[in-house]
């Protein structure tokens, strides 16, 4: 009990700042640098002596207070210019993409679980995951989350194919006519997920409640974050840093490839470098400069 109050103010906050929102036509957003506002510490934690990592705890509540101001942040968009919003908003299951930042990634595991709570493991959005080292996020925070938001796109797809649009009563007031515009209209899907758990060759299976690809509007293809794994193994391929980038845009090809794409479609992508490959060795601006160079020549090939 001593443990759940003291994380009560991370969960619910009084005062809810909202983070920075673009939106876009047609309920397309992307919700950036979601933060917990007030950060927490030791002294934070009901029984910091009982905690066998105290950094963890501390990024949980990090975490649990982001997933509360996601989901207040979707409540609380304007989607359209209209006065009367009643109804007229999204929740996490119409999160398309998720770019989680963490100072360590030692602490998903504990923050998984209230990762799952928020998003569910049913049609879930596609992640990525970094752990960007400790005091590089703002202020020294632990955690940090960008995500991308297709508004009805949850119930949309939750909608059974053989089911009458007319028929449809469970739809949320304000989404019910925007969500039957688009599934009366076959040939342009709003969204679509791939979500692929068993074991194969063709592409690393989802270890956690993310999905390797979400489709939005028959069009644009937000991937989950690669890394350098095998899939018949899930284990990394040998070889240093730069096998494992180009095993990383083998899987991403393959990816596409299920969906009818190529990597020749991409509009664009981010590669991280673990930070032990630039500090390691000869002096760290000629030793980015050629980071740099060959992240250049293997992602041009």
């Amino acid at each position: 009990d001593s443990m759940q109050s003291s994380y009560a103010e991370y969960d619910s906050p009084k005062n809810v700042h909202l983070p920075s929102i673009k939106i876009l036509p047609g309920g397309l957003a992307h919700i950036s640098e979601i933060v917990c506002h007030k950060m927490p510490h030791l002294s934070d934690l009901a029984d910091s002596s009982s905690c066998t990592d105290s950094e963890a705890e501390l990024a949980v509540m990090e975490a649990r207070s982001i997933f509360f101001i996601l989901e207040e942040t979707l409540r609380r968009c304007r989607w359209t210019g209209e006065i009367e919003t009643r109804g007229n908003y999204a929740t996490p299951k119409d999160v398309v993409f998720v770019h989680l930042y963490l100072s360590s990634i030692s602490h998903f595991s504990q923050i998984n679980s209230f990762y799952k709570e928020t998003f569910g493991t049913i049609l879930p959005p596609s992640r990525s995951c970094v752990a960007v080292g400790k005091n590089v996020l703002p202020h020294g925070r632990r955690v940090m989350m960008d995500c991308l938001v297709q508004r009805g796109s949850g119930e949309y797809m939750r909608i059974a194919p053989d089911v009458k649009l007319e028929a449809l009563t469970t739809l949320s007031v304000g989404n019910q006519k925007f969500i039957k515009e688009h599934k009366a209209n076959l040939h342009h899907k709003l969204r679509s997920t791939l979500h692929v758990q068993s074991v194969s060759h063709w592409a690393p299976i989802c270890v956690g409640p993310y999905s390797q690809a979400n489709t939005v509007r028959s069009g644009v293809i937000f991937m989950a974050g690669q890394i350098g794994l095998n899939p018949g193994t899930m284990t990394l391929v040998e070889g240093g840093w730069k096998n494992e980038l180009r095993q990383s845009w083998k899987n991403a090809a393959s990816v596409l490839d299920a969906l009818e794409g190529s990597l020749s479609d991409t509009i664009g992508g981010v590669v991280y470098v673990g930070h032990n490959e630039a500090f390691h060795g000869r002096a760290l601006n000629s030793k980015l400069l050629h980071i740099w160079e060959e992240c250049n020549n293997i992602c041009r090939d």
